[in-house]
């Protein structure tokens, strides 16, 4: 219901029932439109209520409305005439079945039976996530036959992995954009993109917090010395599909008081376990990177242990700054979306191939491992109705 409120001795109202559909069409604007009108009419009707020129007034008003706004191919709006004061009026095209303006002086009117049009576009997004999510697929089997055989495919080049972080990146984006405004999503993007380039920049020049480490050439251009761009970027990937995947976990629980504790940490910890099976695959297999000796002498494939310190205090760092803008403020329950959980494993899968190519046993028992627990707990969670 429309409603302009009161002026003088006029009380102006328009009211419209939706009867199929969403969105606004031009009908429903010619009701918004014709309360509007009604006011200047009610203004006129309460200076002289009697005037023919009111009564003029009234039906010029609402063959604007219907003119401008009217439907077309047939129309939709239904009735015969409307009745102004001493004036009785038939609209050929478009007809009414009562009166459109309400005042202590006429009697009352509504819009009945204004169908709406449904969005052409509304299912535009879950076409392009899936069809991103496909050209990802393709580009991680492109990268996963590399593994087996380096030269078979467009030869020594670095862009296959380059386009695969790409596309990981925008699969993540357009899933999560599904259940949430664009703006946020370009907002988390942003913000995860700038604290991580921060804290690599600062650990490649200083080795804090990771541990000394320095880019080799493999890993691609750089966004500047000594940030390579593909960094931010696979942040983005890891940050955003982590807490995805702790969602899933979660669900059981996510009315519980202390979910959003929960979800954090849980998110640290996927961030983590996903960086031991990258560490194998980055500085062995990939040679994006190389490490430093440090003072303490246990390490992962050359990763000390406080890179994962590092990895885990930038992660936490990284979501309480982010997790405003991930909080779905919309009144509205999405199903579970499994997207994160089908990236994060398949990211990792990549992993343990490269593990399995060159022979790297405990790389690929423990990748192994993390991800046959974490698809049952993700099952689990998937399955459980929410406490």
């Amino acid at each position: 219901m429309f409603s302009t409120g009161e002026t003088g001795a006029g009380a102006v109202l328009v009211e419209t029932r939706v009867m199929r559909g969403s969105g606004v069409t031009p009908a429903a604007k010619a009701a918004i439109s014709a309360g509007g009108c009604g006011l200047f009419v009610g203004c006129l009707e309460s200076i002289h209520p009697r005037s023919n020129t009111t009564s003029v007034a009234k039906m010029a008003i609402l063959g604007l409305i219907m003119t401008t706004f009217g439907p077309r191919r047939g129309g939709v709006v239904t009735g015969e005439r409307m009745d102004c004061g001493p004036w009785t009026v038939d609209f050929g095209l478009w007809t009414l079945d009562f009166p459109v303006l309400y005042s202590p002086l006429m009697p009352r009117v509504a819009f009945k039976d204004l169908p709406l049009r449904t969005n052409r576009f509304a299912a535009l997004p879950r076409i392009v996530q899936r069809i991103l999510f496909a050209l990802f697929l393709l580009q991680l089997t492109l990268v996963g036959v590399r593994l087996w055989q380096p030269s078979a495919l467009f030869g020594d080049v670095r862009w296959p992995d380059g386009l695969l972080v790409v596309l990981a990146a925008a699969t993540t984006l357009a899933s999560l954009a599904r259940q949430l405004p664009g703006q946020s999503v370009l907002l988390a993007a942003v913000i995860i993109g700038v604290i991580a380039g921060a804290a690599h920049s600062l650990g490649a020049l200083t080795g804090i917090p990771f541990g000394p480490y320095t880019y080799t050439e493999a890993i691609g251009q750089q966004l500047f010395e000594p940030l390579p761009w593909a960094v931010p970027m696979m942040w983005i990937v890891i940050i955003l599909n982590s807490r995805g995947v702790a969602r899933v976990i979660l669900r059981p629980w996510r009315q519980g008081p202390n979910y959003g504790w929960w979800l954090i940490a849980l998110t640290v910890l996927l961030v983590v376990l996903f960086d031991v099976g990258l560490e194998p695959f980055a500085t062995t297999v990939k040679h994006y990177w190389k490490w430093q000796p440090t003072r303490i002498p246990v390490d992962w494939y050359g990763a000390p242990v406080v890179n994962f310190v590092g990895w885990a205090l930038t992660a936490l760092l990284i979501v309480f700054f982010v997790t405003p803008s991930l909080l779905n403020k919309k009144p509205v329950k999405f199903p579970p979306n499994y997207y994160p959980l089908f990236v994060w494993l398949l990211l990792t899968l990549m992993f343990l191939a490269g593990a399995a190519v060159h022979h790297l046993w405990p790389a690929l028992v423990f990748i192994a491992s993390e991800c046959l627990v974490v698809t049952v707990f993700a099952a689990v969670g998937a399955m459980k109705r929410e406490t």
